[in-house]
């Protein structure tokens, strides 16, 4: 029962503690999600160039 709490509380609390730790190190807090959102979307372009190059052609 303590794993399951624990890995939880780990998955609940990542991002923020991504942030604190990027913000201890010198970076504006919010960049590093910014960033993930930044690749996230040029992920989901490329995978949506590939179903239009594959499906829709």
């Amino acid at each position: 029962m303590a794993i399951i709490v624990g890995v939880f509380y780990s998955q609940a609390y990542g991002d923020e503690s991504i942030e604190l730790r990027v913000a201890k190190h010198g970076y504006a807090y919010g960049q590093a999600r910014a960033i993930r959102r930044e690749n996230a979307k040029k992920a989901d372009a490329q995978t949506w160039a590939d179903y239009e190059a594959i499906y829709r052609s």
